[in-house]
């Protein structure tokens, strides 16, 4: 049988155990623990997502290197108050 196979077999079976015990939970009187169990792993999913998001715009932007350098990074405004405020 072919690895993706396994995995798919593997992951139904992870997402069988998990939904019964939430529903164990949830039988046992305990709602709000079921709750948070059941909102866990979307959660989770939703955090690694962004995550790895995160990471390949930073790791796409080491490897373009460093923008350049064409003006400030701020209104000019700004920079004139903040030159003010320290003195420059």
């Amino acid at each position: 049988m072919a690895a993706w196979r396994w995995l798919l077999i593997l992951g139904a079976a992870l997402l069988v155990v998990y939904a019964a015990f939430v529903a164990a939970l949830a039988v046992r009187g305990r709602r709000v623990d079921a709750r948070a169990v059941a909102g866990f792993v979307p959660d989770c999913v939703v955090l690694f997502k962004r995550l790895l998001r995160d990471a390949t715009s930073i790791i796409s932007g080491i490897t373009q290197g460093p923008p350049p350098a064409d003006g400030p990074k701020q209104p000019r405004s700004r920079g004139a108050r903040a030159a003010a405020r320290t003195g420059d």
